[in-house]
């Protein structure tokens, strides 16, 4: 799907989403932003908020706020709701979503940070439009719904993608939408069949996870994400 099949698919127009009232009450409740960013970092995950972030917050708003580089770092829910930041996003600005994937080709080992290219949800692709680590792995994403149909789809979700999370396609589908240049990181956390999600343990990905600042401070500074 392209931008303007997304944009029909969304209701039409060149930034389909709340009007403008609506964005600004959403991004200073929920986003504890008071003006619209050029530039958001969003996690699902909150040990990747606490290494992008640290311990600064910003009181009053229900999404917990933190800055890496003056740049917003939002922790949104899981699967598609995290896409209302993306529809606060203003046309030209830029989000990376940094998220957790399973590994499901040699492509993505556990433990390693991949850069998805495209993403299969809702029965097409999205691309994604921002490059911010140029030196990571390139693949291919298939978003499912809930960490268990990911489960028992896992060997049909293989014949397509490299790695399957909850995220990535709702987030490209809606920034192409939006006008808004997107990247997905994703940290491989599982490999099913054989390592299954439930038996990820989160301080094994502690060393890759305090990487991530590093691998974005380029775009985070300005420098990078063409």
């Amino acid at each position: 799907m392209d931008g303007d099949q997304a944009m029909n698919a969304l209701g039409g127009g060149p930034a389909p989403g709340l009007p403008g009232p609506g964005e600004s009450a959403f991004r200073s409740r929920f986003l504890g932003l008071a003006q619209a960013p050029d530039r958001v970092l969003l996690t699902p995950v909150s040990f990747l908020m606490q290494r992008l972030a640290g311990p600064r917050s910003a009181s009053g708003s229900l999404w917990p706020l933190g800055r890496a580089d003056e740049v917003p770092v939002i922790h949104g829910p899981q699967g598609r709701p995290i896409v209302d930041c993306v529809f606060t996003m203003p046309p030209g600005s830029e989000i990376v979503f940094a998220g957790l994937a399973g590994g499901l080709s040699p492509l993505a080992r556990i433990g390693t940070w991949v850069q998805v290219d495209c993403a299969w949800v809702g029965g097409a692709w999205h691309q994604s439009t921002l490059v911010p680590a140029p030196g990571l792995p390139s693949v291919r994403a298939a978003t499912v719904g809930s960490l268990t149909e990911s489960w028992l789809r896992t060997e049909s979700l293989r014949e397509i993608a490299d790695v399957v999370d909850l995220e990535t396609g709702h987030v490209l589908e809606v920034a192409a939408a939006r006008g808004v240049k997107a990247a997905s990181l994703l940290l491989v956390s599982d490999a099913p069949p054989a390592q299954p999600f439930w038996e990820t343990d989160l301080a094994t990905l502690a060393p890759a996870a305090g990487t991530l600042p590093g691998i974005l401070r380029p775009w985070l500074r300005g420098e990078g994400g063409s």
